[in-house]
């Protein structure tokens, strides 16, 4: 039998840590117990630690502050912690069935079965009491380590990196898009959350939404449908912290009578066009290694609560997008990141409007991406680039999170992510609308015209 003490400034660390870490994600303890636990993650600390140097790279290139020493120092505190526990518990289970073997004795020790009872009474205190402390101290750990950036693509840049240009930068000013189609009745703005569509606007969207689907389906891309909202447990395994984050359309539940569920399982509106979407559906999803790569896209809204910025096309929250989902396996990573990308190229080569390609840096990354893939068309208004569209490599960072998984010979596999929005309707059209208006062009070229048709 062993004893372990927590200290009065242990005790009170702890009590913060219950107090204020909180994730939909990882959810241990009381809380797991009053709510139906769907996914408990993957994670492999000491698998990351067996290359710290490169870790320690990579939070220093993204400019996180995250201290990564007090994180090691707190998981194996915490697994040795944990390794104490499972002894105890082995000790509790010998003690019983001694228990067991001296009560069935004829000639019962009453002085040895007083002993044993007061052991077990000593031993089960102390397990509760330790399973009290390591409740919180494993929400603390794991919460950190799952906070830990996404491994760098060995193609990353340090630096932002064009990769590819086409035409020349228009140089000439124009005004806004927005007074622009105002004047020319194309847009009917609301509010800012979102825009109605009007004469050629309308049939640029159709047009152009038409020719990039064709363009995937020839690829053999399969169209999805997906739903509009999603759980927190999601958006937090796709990388993206729900408590407290004003980008994320959360919805109200004034009915929900469990409040643990309300704080850890809200509903978000993200749209059926987006990443959290089509993860919403692969979430613990087995799937056969014969049916890789899967190759899927989606044409609806995607949502963000960018609420309070200019009321332009740039910065709707409510916007059309193609949004493409790729889940590969490790051997073709890098044949099927060469074909999305060419894809690209060709798509937007022949829509005939300058734009560039570019490899973002890693401070400009999100945490769940690897390497991210910039579509950029030139704003004649603002002079400078929009971002249009994306790319980006997740590596299998959301697949381990939200357990998405091949199994081959026993062993579970976790397939690659690709995935992003190659094609944000409202904000092409802006550019185009700046483009066009300035060089006195049609708003719809006549390729766009024949995708109408």
């Amino acid at each position: 039998m062993f004893n372990i003490s927590l200290s009065s400034t242990s005790n009170r660390i702890l009590c913060i840590i219950k107090r204020h870490l909180k994730s939909a994600l990882y959810i241990t303890g009381e809380k797991a117990q009053h709510m139906f636990v769907a996914i408990h993650p993957y994670i492999d600390f000491e698998k990351k630690l067996r290359d710290k140097e490169s870790l320690l790279e990579n939070i220093s290139k993204r400019s996180l502050n995250i201290d990564l020493d007090r994180i090691i120092n707190r998981y194996f505190f915490y697994k040795s912690i944990e390794e104490k526990k499972i002894i105890l518990e082995k000790t509790r289970d010998e003690l019983n069935n001694i228990y067991s073997e001296v009560t069935k004795q004829s000639d019962v020790n009453i002085d040895e079965v007083n002993k044993l009872t007061l052991h077990k009474h000593v031993v089960k205190e102390e397990l509760r009491s330790l399973r009290e402390y390591i409740e919180g101290l494993e929400e603390n750990v794991m919460i950190s380590i799952l906070n830990l950036p996404n491994d760098l693509y060995v193609s990353t840049p340090d630096a932002n990196l064009i990769i590819h240009m086409y035409s020349e930068k228009p140089v000439h000013q124009s005004d806004c898009h927005k007074d622009i189609g105002l004047k020319l009745n194309y847009l009917k703005l609301v509010d800012g959350w979102g825009c109605y569509l009007m004469s050629d606007a309308a049939s640029f969207e159709v047009a152009v939404s038409n020719y990039v689907i064709n363009n995937l389906i020839t690829c053999n891309y399969i169209q999805f449908q997906n739903a509009d909202f999603v759980r927190s447990v999601v958006v937090e395994g796709c990388g993206t912290e729900v408590m407290n984050n004003k980008e994320i359309l959360t919805i109200y539940e004034p009915k929900v009578k469990n409040q643990i569920l309300q704080e850890y399982s809200r509903l978000h509106l993200t749209g059926s066009a987006s990443t959290y979407a089509f993860m919403a559906y692969f979430s613990k999803h087995l799937v056969q290694k014969s049916h890789f790569p899967l190759k899927y896209f989606c044409y609806g809204r995607s949502y963000n609560g960018n609420i309070g910025k200019n009321d332009d096309l740039f910065s709707l929250n409510q916007q059309s997008v193609i949004n493409i989902f790729l889940a590969t396996l490790e051997e073709t990573v890098s044949e099927q990141l060469e074909d999305v990308i060419h894809l690209i190229k060709k798509i937007y080569d022949n829509l005939g409007y300058h734009y560039r390609l570019v490899q973002l840096e890693p401070s400009e990354l999100n945490r769940s991406e690897s390497s991210r893939l910039s579509i950029q068309m030139f704003s004649n208004y603002l002079q400078k680039y929009v971002e249009v569209g994306y790319l980006s490599y997740y590596d299998s960072y959301i697949s381990e999170r939200l357990l998405f998984s091949v199994v081959e010979n026993k062993e579970r596999i976790f397939p690659k992510i690709i995935g992003g929005d190659i094609l944000n309707v409202h904000k092409i059209l802006g550019c185009v609308l700046e483009n066009t208006s300035a060089s006195k062009t049609d708003l719809l070229s006549g390729l766009l015209k024949q995708s109408i048709l």
